[in-house]
């Protein structure tokens, strides 16, 4: 009998993907020596430690994509794992994985657009909090000779932009084709006299 011809019912459903999917999320919390991993594993997995006053969940270790996407270091956690995968973070010059724990009073090297940018994790995050939060998670301790390296460039991107007149709209055809000719053949004909 074809499978997609059995009715739906607790002994059509495999109990095994039920059981894996409750011991997956509580192996998330906490991880022992019961749960057939290793001691090794058991002291860098992510530990429940328990509720804190405000009701929110302490942890002693979180995933380093997770860290860097929840203090807004990077824009999406996809893209902070592939910041990991491609060797641009680093912990003590050694490239670390996305799954890669990390606790408290550990720096981090993330190397982004070309920049060498240093981090010190004071708190650890597994959501993504406000911009003024975020702050407060980590200290910045990159040299100031990067951090002038990268304002000078990002100063220099935001100012070759090209502005109008606030109100003036979209250029016409005719004004378009007059800035195309002067930007082709910069001050050909612009400071005649005569």
């Amino acid at each position: 009998m074809p499978f997609f011809s059995q009715k739906p019912g607790k002994d059509r459903l495999p109990s095994t993907k039920r059981q894996h999917a409750v011991s997956v999320k509580l192996s998330t919390i906490a991880w022992g020596k019961g749960c057939g991993r290793t001691e090794e594993n058991a002291r860098q997995a992510p530990t429940f430690v328990g509720l804190n006053s405000k009701y929110q969940r302490v942890v002693t270790k979180v995933r380093v994509d997770k860290w860097l996407w929840s203090v807004r270091i990077f824009k999406s956690r996809t893209l902070a794992a592939d910041a990991c995968k491609a060797g641009r973070v680093r912990i003590d010059g050694e490239p670390v994985k996305p799954s890669h724990l990390i606790g408290e009073n550990v720096v981090l090297t993330v190397r982004k657009s070309g920049f060498n940018f240093q981090f010190r994790v004071l708190k650890l995050l597994e959501k993504r909090v406000g911009a003024p939060i975020a702050v407060t998670c980590y200290e910045d301790i990159t040299s100031a000779e990067e951090k002038n390296k990268y304002n000078a460039w990002f100063l220099n991107a935001l100012g070759s932009a090209e502005t109008r007149q606030k109100g003036a709209g979209r250029p016409t055809k005719k004004e378009r084709r007059e800035l195309e000719r002067f930007k082709d053949s910069p001050y050909e004909g612009f400071f005649d006299d005569e």
